[in-house]
């Protein structure tokens, strides 16, 4: 079971909430299998009315001809699509995606690129291309941030971000603050986890109205 939540700093209530069934797919030599697409029929019953099919990895956009296949049957079934993608792919992986994705699920992590390259070991300017032809394509994109104090929980990154977006009017744009829910994997693992700053509900607060100036 995957699950993905995010909360409301300003209510304390839940955002929004993702649950679903996780099938883990490598390409097979001999093509795709629909029986994939008749799994996810199996679930029809319990989607929301936005609910669907949600592909994400790893990156899943480095199988976008398997995905694509996978996502027409979906299409034919009446069932929706979507993609969670960090979008750091040649573009070209995202066209036989963009007359069945329903929605892009984008990540942006920070504007500056040597902030991001510092944090992430590449640059981001592949990924700000593609988001800018996604968005050219007539593509809705929800836009990710993950919200990392040391990396980019400032005000001056998060106007620059907004003031790179607001000519595109994206979908939605979401916030997701850093946790430590993962802290116990690595300790199971033998390894030191992360020692970065959980942001408060007041500094997620503050940094989301400027989304909305």
């Amino acid at each position: 079971i995957l699950t993905e939540a995010a909360m409301d700093s300003e209510t304390g209530g839940l955002s929004y909430a993702v649950l679903g069934i996780g099938v883990n797919v490598c390409d097979p030599k001999e093509g795709f299998p629909a029986e994939l697409a008749d799994i996810a029929a199996e679930d029809i019953p319990f989607y929301c009315p936005d609910g669907g099919v949600t592909a994400s990895g790893g990156e899943c956009m480095l199988q976008s001809e398997f995905l694509a296949a996978l996502f027409r049957e979906c299409k034919h079934r009446g069932i929706r699509t979507a993609i969670d993608t960090a979008g750091d792919v040649p573009f070209e992986h995202f066209l036989p995606l963009l007359d069945c994705t329903d929605l892009f699920l984008y990540d942006i992590k920070c504007l500056s690129s040597e902030r991001h390259r510092a944090f992430t070991g590449v640059g981001n300017e592949r990924i700000l291309q593609n988001l800018c032809r996604l968005f050219e394509s007539g593509a809705a994109v929800h836009i990710r941030i993950p919200l990392i104090p040391e990396c980019n929980g400032t005000e001056e990154e998060m106007l620059a971000i907004r003031d790179f977006l607001r000519p595109y009017r994206p979908k939605e744009i979401t916030l997701l603050p850093y946790h430590t829910l993962g802290y116990g994997k690595y300790r199971r693992l033998g390894l030191a986890p992360p020692s970065f700053t959980v942001p408060s509900e007041a500094e997620v607060a503050a940094l989301r109205k400027l989304f909305a100036q």
